[in-house]
């Protein structure tokens, strides 16, 4: 098999913690029942060596928009996999250096449709309770506000349960897109062949990259379009040095892979275009 990149667990951990996730790492990112899964578990590292964090967990529903970005949804009208999976603990304290394994338990009523069901975990940061520092006698006098950003994050769930749809995904390219000087993006949009009914209709998930010369010019990991969505546009970062702009390039959506770049030998829809 043609693969670029290594694997390993350390390393997908590191992938997964962000810069406002610096408090906590969590691996996997995409959490499959499949058709046949009762339980899965999610592991949570704190990888401080001096603080210690606290995270509530819950469940919600989100819409997916077609710009990637999501919309809560309280009540979607329909059955999710927040209706279908139970969680332990509720909430996560981890001392520096210490890890705790989110464990996620499959419960299908006998009357569920089938379909594939979605939804996702989300860890919010608790923030330590700190006393307000004493105002100094020469401070002006009046109100004083202090905003903190509180960390919180949402991993897909889903769900399978009887029979679906057969999908398959398509990419198009929708041109160059330079929102900084030096820093090109080539927009692509995801989509399916199929409908988008719910439930019938299954996620697709893997990773885009653009290619210009055999090059890898830029990839974009683990993007999916869950089901329910008729398509969900991407910005790819592309490296400057490798697709200058009217280069000839070809975009690959590939199955997921831990490594670092894109597994080529599993390529599941592809486009042309020129920068």
């Amino acid at each position: 098999m043609k693969t670029l990149g290594v694997t390993a667990l350390a390393g997908a951990l590191m992938l997964c913690a962000a810069p406002m996730w610096a408090a906590i790492m969590i691996y996997p990112k995409f959490v499959d029942f499949g058709q046949t899964a009762r339980v899965q578990e999610m592991t949570l590292v704190n990888p401080s060596p001096e603080e210690t964090v606290t995270y509530r967990v819950r469940f919600k529903y989100a819409r997916q928009n077609p710009d990637g970005t999501y919309t809560d949804v309280e009540q979607p009208g329909f059955t999710t996999a927040k209706d279908l999976v139970r969680f332990s603990p509720r909430s996560i304290t981890l001392a520096p250096g210490k890890s705790q394994r989110v464990k996620l338990l499959r419960r299908i009523p006998a009357d569920t449709p089938p379909g594939e069901y979605t939804g996702y975990i989300v860890f919010t940061q608790i923030p330590d309770e700190k006393p307000l520092q004493k105002a100094s006698s020469s401070a002006a006098p009046g109100v004083r506000i202090e905003l903190a950003a509180i960390p919180s994050f949402s991993i897909p769930v889903i769900l399978t349960h009887g029979e679906t749809k057969p999908d398959a995904p398509e990419l198009s390219f929708l041109g160059l897109h330079t929102p900084e000087p030096g820093k090109p993006q080539a927009r692509v949009r995801l989509s399916r062949t199929g409908g988008a009914d719910i439930p019938q209709s299954r996620t697709l998930r893997g990773d885009i990259s653009v290619w210009a010369d055999g090059r890898l010019a830029g990839v974009i990991k683990g993007k999916y379009l869950l089901a329910g969505n008729p398509y969900v546009d991407a910005a790819v970062p592309l490296d400057p040095a490798v697709a200058a702009p009217g280069t000839a390039v070809e975009i690959l959506f590939t199955e997921p892979s831990e490594q670092d770049g894109a597994d080529v030998s599993r390529v599941l829809a592809r486009a042309e275009g020129k920068l």
